[in-house]
């Protein structure tokens, strides 16, 4: 952070409050789960020694943190005092005590209250590089009639008492010596009168290949918050992934069909307790990282889809693929990087990488998936069957039971093709689906995997990138 006066400090200190709800300080750990060091330390008297750790783990199972520190922290620990740590998320600071210590790690308990940031709501927004666009101007540049200080910069996250933004170099050294700002649009939408704000901090974004140049985040706060229905408009409004289909074939009648089924598909979900924990978690992963809910969405179009090309339309198989698509990765949803892991190919690229328990989970997804679909009473037939299948491959390389192509059922093999498609959607901008088709053949070439792939090839001028 970068401090102007002691004013700033004062801002800063006063932006934050006390949680005490435990789904919420969960949270903070599980969105702070990706950095792999955290700031810990402890006081003695007067004194406070930081304490370097290398590596941590969460079990939210059994409410525990476990931090590996470097050789010299290690013998710096002082079991018996409390410890201190602050969170990547929301800035979050907690005081918590050492349960058990060993040489090299130390165990911690997830404390009963935190406190974080204020303008930063857990109920936010958070948006790819280049997704979302505002416009400000930094007030103390301000002329009459002049647009010189107005700048474009990205939306990182938002909520209706603050944001993140991502400023270029060129704007960074103007808006850090001029922290009071105006927006004079948000994602288009031009505000009827500026909305000022108060930039807080400054820190630099970590460089990412895809992205050209240096780049800062600017913590802003919202003097006056925005309305619920703005927010509301914002959740609504189409990503860019799902903005890049063109489905010619779907009618309005048919569109509205699939809606329907995806609402009634999370209604039930919703009044399961069992199965609604999966739509939290969903939702917690949101607010770090869109992939997750995109995916799923992306997955139910696809999917819906290739049924109606294959004539294989009816309610109860759209019910299947919708609830299928909804739950395959539920296993997976507390190591949100195991769903972007496809098949044991890619497993095996990363498997050093995970820990024991992490490799154990995602090969063993497949059957917790089935699992929880066969506790479940309203789940559509033959829906626990799929999420057994959806790694399975034509030619027996999957898991977990190995499977040929004849042993798969039809909407099971529909979704494993979906599936893959899915992901290609997900992961290249410039995606084809006559490139993706050709890539594919080899892999699906034998009996209702073949069928699939051929009426693709025929549909291919109906779904398209925009």
């Amino acid at each position: 952070m970068f401090y102007d006066n002691g004013m700033l400090k004062d801002l800063i200190l006063n932006s934050y409050k006390k949680c005490i709800s435990f789904k919420e300080i969960l949270e903070a750990f599980v969105k702070s789960h990706h950095t792999e060091s955290l700031m810990v330390w402890q006081k003695h008297h007067d004194n406070r020694s930081v304490l370097w750790a290398k590596t941590w783990e969460l079990n939210h199972h059994n409410e525990r943190v476990v931090i590996f520190l470097d050789e010299k922290s290690a013998e710096a620990i002082d079991p018996k005092s409390p410890v201190y740590i602050k969170l990547p998320f929301r800035e979050a600071i907690l005081k918590t005590t050492i349960e058990a210590y060993s040489k090299g790690c130390f165990f911690l308990k997830i404390p009963t209250e935190i406190f974080w940031r204020e303008f930063r709501e857990s109920s936010r927004l958070i948006f790819e590089m280049g997704e979302r666009v505002a416009e400000l101007r930094a007030t103390q540049l301000m002329t009459k009639n002049d647009n010189s200080g107005n700048y474009k910069v990205f939306i990182k996250d938002i909520s209706k008492s603050g944001m993140a933004i991502l400023i270029p170099e060129s704007h960074y050294h103007i808006l850090k010596s001029n922290r009071q700002i105006e927006f004079l649009s948000i994602d288009g939408s031009v505000m009827l009168s500026p909305k000022p704000a108060q930039i807080v901090y400054f820190q630099k974004e970590k460089k990412d290949l895809n992205i050209k140049g240096t780049w800062y985040r600017a913590g802003v706060k919202l003097l006056r918050p925005l309305s619920d229905d703005f927010i509301e408009k914002l959740h609504k409004s189409e990503s860019q992934v799902l903005k890049s289909l063109t489905i010619d074939c779907f009618s309005e009648d048919f569109k509205n069909v699939v809606e329907k089924e995806v609402e009634t598909t999370l209604k039930k979900i919703k009044k399961n307790p069992a199965l609604s924990k999966y739509l939290d978690q969903i939702e917690i992963s949101r607010n770090e990282d869109l992939y997750i809910e995109e995916h799923i969405k992306v997955l139910c179009i696809v999917c819906s889809f290739m049924a109606r090309a294959m004539n294989w339309v009816t309610d109860l198989s759209l019910q299947k693929l919708i609830y299928v698509s909804y739950l395959h990765d539920a296993p997976l949803l507390n190591v949100p990087k195991l769903t972007k892991i496809s098949n044991l190919r890619e497993f095996d690229k990363v498997k050093g990488k995970l820990t024991p328990d992490e490799q154990k989970l995602f090969l063993t997804s497949p059957e917790k998936a089935f699992a929880i679909a066969l506790a479940d009473d309203t789940a559509p037939p033959d829906a626990p069957q799929m999420l057994l299948m959806q790694k399975e491959l034509p030619d027996g390389s999957g898991f977990p039971r190995r499977l040929s192509a004849q042993k798969i059922t039809p909407l099971a093999a529909i979704f494993i093709v979906g599936h893959d498609l899915t992901n290609e959607i997900m992961s290249k901008k410039d995606w084809s689906l006559e490139v993706w088709l050709e890539k594919v053949k080899p892999t699906y070439k034998i009996g209702q995997f073949a069928k699939i792939i051929e009426t693709l090839e025929n549909s291919k001028h109906l779904f398209k990138r925009r």
